[in-house]
């Protein structure tokens, strides 16, 4: 069954992801580099099993995607721009 866009789990995904780019300025350097010669982290969301795979680029955080966590690293790489 196809869950409509009201639904209460989309909106508690969508507001825990959200909270969790917001969280990112306060301190974008906390989480592990998993790519260095890109300067790429991620960050794993506490509710759900997703990454919010960021770049950061001096001052500006990137995100370039929100993915399940058992999804292969090339999901993401692809994205991710170099330096």
């Amino acid at each position: 069954m196809v869950q409509r866009s009201g639904s209460r789990p989309w909106r508690d995904f969508t507001r825990t992801v959200l909270e969790a780019i917001d969280s990112l300025p306060t301190n974008p350097l906390i989480h592990r580099l998993r790519d260095p010669r890109r300067n790429v982290r991620w960050l794993l969301t506490h509710r759900f099993p997703y990454r919010i795979v960021y770049q950061l680029r001096g001052d500006v955080i990137i995100v370039f995607a929100v993915i399940h966590a058992a999804r292969h690293e090339r999901e993401w790489k692809g994205r991710v721009l170099n330096r």
